[in-house]
């Protein structure tokens, strides 16, 4: 199941999708498409890494888990197989 969440004209609006439903991997690349156009730029979010128990500190191992989940990749394409998407709108500058 894949999820696309965004900051646009009518809120914070979650999608979801199931990667063998065309209909709503349509709808989700659609809403994609119609946001890139307005500038916004689109981050496909890394699950986070596991990390062998007892490597580090339980308070360490949390950072590490959050700063993976935190990061992600730049995509110029909607990716249906994506676990999840955020996108960040335009900033003007000036």
């Amino acid at each position: 199941m894949g999820e696309m969440r965004s900051l646009c004209e009518q809120g914070d609006v979650k999608i979801t999708w199931n990667p063998s439903v065309p209909e709503e991997v349509d709808r989700a690349r659609r809403m994609f498409d119609d946001l890139k156009k307005k500038g916004h730029l689109f981050f496909r979010i890394k699950p986070s890494e596991s990390l062998s128990p007892g490597a580090e500190p339980a308070e360490e191992r949390e950072r590490v888990a959050q700063f993976k989940r935190a990061h992600g990749e730049l995509i110029v394409e909607f990716d249906p197989k994506a676990e999840k998407i955020v996108d960040t709108p335009a900033v003007a500058g000036g």
